[in-house]
């Protein structure tokens, strides 16, 4: 499940790798993420720390700093990190939800900011990510929208990262399935779409939560 310079950027802001951090960093978030993935977090903030140092305070470093802070109770570091972050990106929205979950002086201030991000969206959020959930959920507590996540959630595997997304039903085709589902939950589409979805793209409503298999 080897990154590439045309997967998105860890950062969070929507671009891929190649159009954000640059390519030649994706080797090294590579290893990251599989850190990330593995729990591995002291083993990331010694990597992290040293790339930083390397190669500056790139927003995908300090993004993933971040969790690995955050993962080991490491608060005010994180909520440091977290001012950083938004000193290089100031708009990033995976920024601002770390500088939220970290402090705990002015959260009216991201809640303001995120429904002005969200205020032109009709319909409940879709966040989906190859991290964990959690990695989505950390925006979730400052819109008040219907908030729908998926994650990679489970045991590690090891496959090609198209069959990994179909797996963890967070490729393209269940990411259409589930959004029709939760605007049909909300009876803004006819329920109807949601079921031609699920055929046409042959998912299985019966199968069990990926975690659990």
């Amino acid at each position: 499940m080897a990154l590439s310079s045309n997967d998105f950027c860890p950062c969070g802001s929507g671009d891929k790798i190649r159009f954000c951090c640059g390519k030649h960093i994706v080797k090294e978030l590579d290893k990251l993420s599989s850190a990330i993935e593995g729990e591995q977090y002291i083993a990331t903030l010694k990597q992290v720390d040293g790339l930083i140092e390397e190669k500056g305070n790139l927003a995908c470093l300090l993004a993933i700093k971040g969790i690995a802070l955050m993962a080991t109770g490491q608060i005010d570091a994180a909520q440091e990190n977290a001012l950083e972050f938004l000193d290089v990106e100031p708009e990033n929205s995976t920024a601002w939800a770390q500088r939220a979950i970290t402090s705990a002086d002015e959260p009216h201030k991201v809640m303001e900011y995120v429904q002005k991000c969200l205020e032109k969206r009709d319909g409940p959020i879709i966040a989906a990510s190859d991290y964990t959930r959690s990695f989505s959920d950390q925006i979730r507590p400052y819109t008040d929208k219907t908030f729908y996540s998926l994650g990679t959630d489970g045991y590690g595997r090891s496959d090609t990262r198209k069959n990994l997304r179909k797996f963890f039903e967070v490729d393209k085709e269940h990411i259409v399935a589930y959004t029709l589902s939760a605007l049909a939950k909300e009876q803004l589409i006819a329920a109807k779409e949601a079921e031609k979805a699920m055929t046409k793209y042959k998912i299985d409503k019966d199968k069990e939560f990926p975690p659990n298999l």
